[in-house]
């Protein structure tokens, strides 16, 4: 299978030569940002409605994150941002040494993000044959956010399917001129950089991520012999975004690579051999025009395509011997690979019809394909997955099998939206959204929304909406895997909420305070068949919750920002926590900034083999993650960054999807960081 490592690093020198000639000399001092409680209330929240609302306004459970805001975390990737948003939780698991997880209000049913909608830039980023965000995008950077908006609850009247439990919308930097290096423990080494001018008439923004480490020293038992063995997980990313933007017309190109060895892959060990390596390419073409009387509409098409390659065990040294034919006592290799793409077209609309009123509406056209699923393997991988004896070894050079079924998929969808001031303090959003998949049942998803502002203080929130996630190309499809099959039979899976939230808003406090409940109709889940695991749409179940979001200026210099979640999850969400929590405390004055949070995640339940001593489950215990960040500014537009993650050093593991990984899949430990960035 083909390797990106190369690539990626010349593509790291590249990115150092060309961003360091384009260099200049800061004009003015760059001062620290902080926004006040009451511009908060003001920034804008677009993932919603399609429209510019304000917290206060939006009919949605949402958590905002602006530059100014980020800036201050001690945190790198999207997936650690997300722990401060009431009702989401990460995972780290055995994909391999990327993967990380997160779930909304509860909900995550494999060892990916199914039911989460990412969206960077108004594009959907989910890979089209998985469905998820988290495997073409694992570790996306936190210093490419611009603003982050995290709605809570069902997103597909607008956005169809997976946007089933929540939104993740990213708007991205633009019109920057940065140089960043940093440097830590585990020989950390990281460069990025943004660049924009304006070249014969078009706004050009540039942006260039890199990353290696050697990665953390861990202990694990051996999944074959289970004895411990020592491994490591490194990694390497490389990324690449330019956009292209004059008037009303917009080009966008981004590439997405990461490698990650050793640790685990699809849920084994093997040192020396266990290798995951991915490349995702993104083209977006918008354009925006009037052909209507107060009416703004925009035509947009684009083309994501994604690789995914990996090589694991799927058995160790010994244990086909006297089972082969002819005998051998090599390790069962996989060399796999798995590819998809996706073409999108999306027409929308935006009328306003008059001051008190206004409506969205448009279509989309998606297709979705598997266009690679195969294996090269050293034994028969059918003969293995159906338990045929004797299995064939074909030594070294192998044969390829298939893995997936390689299908396709198309969707129409239509939706329209009713935004109304029904009275000075009241609003009303009114809307749905109807999907007709190829070889699926057609899906109409409604949504209904009242936001009543009590008095100055008080706001209301009383939100209904449903949302569906259609099965997808790799829950169908996944063939003569020995550990997990597909199901061509599964049918969307559909989830009703409701939401009721109350804010208020003073001078020196926000605070939301929500409830809510879902109730889950034909779920899909991955259900265990003997040893092996298939995916299966199950009875239907529910969930309530509380979700607390409280931000307190505490004096000049002080702010405080807290979450807490409490949930009442079904029997079927064993691995996630039903309390979470976060807290964040910052300091600002003149140039330098000194912030300190934390975020807490409750026991969970991580399955193992079932004895007369358990239930077939091993509660791993809950834990708290600190992180601090002190930076400085410097005159001439640089700034220093000291970094310490997981200061007291947690030991902190979370749940494993396969039976037996017992005590869970180890999180890194301690980490610390230097960074010298310069704003020109």
């Amino acid at each position: 299978m083909k390797s990106v490592r190369q690539s990626r690093s010349l593509g790291f020198w590249v990115a150092l030569v060309c961003l360091v000639s384009n260099g200049s000399h800061a004009d003015e001092d760059l001062a620290y940002l902080e926004l006040s409680l009451e511009q908060l209330l003001d920034v804008p929240v677009t993932g919603s409605t399609m429209t510019e609302e304000t917290i206060k306004t939006v009919p949605a459970a949402v958590s905002v994150f602006t530059r100014e805001h980020i800036d201050r975390l001690g945190m790198d990737y999207l997936y650690e941002l997300l722990n401060l948003v009431p009702g989401f939780q990460f995972d780290r698991n055995a994909s391999n040494g990327l993967a990380y997880t997160y779930s909304a209000r509860g909900r995550r049913t494999t060892q990916q993000s199914l039911e989460v909608l990412l969206l960077i830039d108004g594009k959907v980023m989910n890979d089209p044959r998985a469905g998820s965000p988290d495997i073409p995008l694992p570790l996306y950077p936190a210093s490419r956010i611009e603003r982050l908006e995290v709605i809570r609850g069902p997103g597909s009247s607008l956005y169809g399917s997976s946007a089933f439990t929540g939104v993740i919308n990213i708007i991205t930097r633009r019109q920057q001129k940065s140089f960043a290096l940093a440097y830590g423990s585990r020989q950390q080494r990281k460069l990025e950089g943004a660049w924009s001018e304006t070249l014969n008439g078009w706004d050009t923004d540039a942006f260039v991520y890199a990353y290696r480490d050697n990665g953390e020293e861990f202990v694990l038992p051996d999944s074959f012999s289970g004895n411990p063995i020592n491994t490591s997980d490194p990694r390497e990313q490389f990324a690449v975004d330019l956009r292209f933007k004059q008037g009303d017309t917009n080009l966008d190109f981004s590439y997405n690579g990461a490698e990650a060895g050793d640790f685990y892959q699809s849920e084994n060990t093997a040192n020396g051999y266990n290798l995951s390596e991915r490349e995702l390419w993104h083209f977006s073409f918008d354009q925006g025009f009037e052909w209507l009387a107060n009416t703004r509409s925009q035509v947009a098409l684009s083309y994501q395509q994604f690789s995914y390659d990996f090589k694991l065990y799927l058995t160790g040294p010994g244990a086909l011997v006297r089972a082969s034919s002819p005998s051998s006592a090599e390790p069962f290799r996989g060399d796999a690979g798995l590819a998809g793409d996706s073409w999108r077209f999306t027409f929308s609309n935006d009328w306003s019809i008059d001051a008190q009123s206004s409506a969205q509406w448009g279509m989309e056209w998606t297709r979705h394909r598997e266009t690679e699923a195969s294996a090269l393997a050293n034994f028969d991988l059918v003969q293995l997955s159906q338990g045929q004896l004797p299995i064939t070894y074909y030594g070294e050079e192998g044969k390829v099998f298939p893995i997936g079924t390689e299908e396709a998929r198309g969707n129409i969808g239509a939706y329209v939206q009713y935004l109304r001031t029904l009275r000075e303090s009241t609003r009303l959003t009114l809307g749905g959204r109807f999907d007709d998949y190829e070889e699926l049942d057609g899906r109409f998803s409604p949504r209904l929304g009242l936001v009543e502002q009590l008095n100055q203080v008080y706001s209301l929130k009383l939100l209904y909406g449903e949302a569906f996630r259609a099965p997808t190309l790799a829950e169908t499809g996944l063939i003569n895997n020995p550990l997990l099959y597909g199901n061509p039979d599964l049918n969307h899976e559909v989830v009703k909420t409701w939401d009721l939230i109350l804010m208020g808003n003073w001078k020196a406090t926000n605070l939301s305070l929500g409830v809510f409940e879902n109730r889950y109709e034909d779920p899909i889940q991955i259900v265990f068949v003997g040893a092996a695991r298939t995916y299966q749409n199950s009875p239907g179940e529910k969930s309530q919750g509380l979700e607390v979001e409280w931000t307190q200026e505490l004096a000049r210099h002080w702010s405080l920002r807290t979450t807490y979640t409490y949930m009442d999850l079904p029997e079927s969400a064993f691995r996630e926590a039903t309390r979470t929590g976060s807290f964040e405390v910052n300091y600002s004055e003149e140039k330098w900034n000194w912030n300190l949070l934390g975020y807490y995640q409750d026991e969970r339940q991580t399955p193992v083999t079932r004895t007369a001593s358990n239930n077939g489950m091993q509660a791993l215990d809950g834990f708290w993650m600190l992180n601090t960040l002190w930076c400085y500014h410097f005159d001439a537009g640089y700034e220093l960054e000291l970094q310490l993650k997981n200061i007291t050093d947690e030991d902190a593991a979370t749940p494993a999807e396969s039976l037996d990984k017992v005590g869970g899949i180890p999180n890194r430990g301690r980490e610390f960081s230097v960074a010298l960035e310069w704003n020109f």
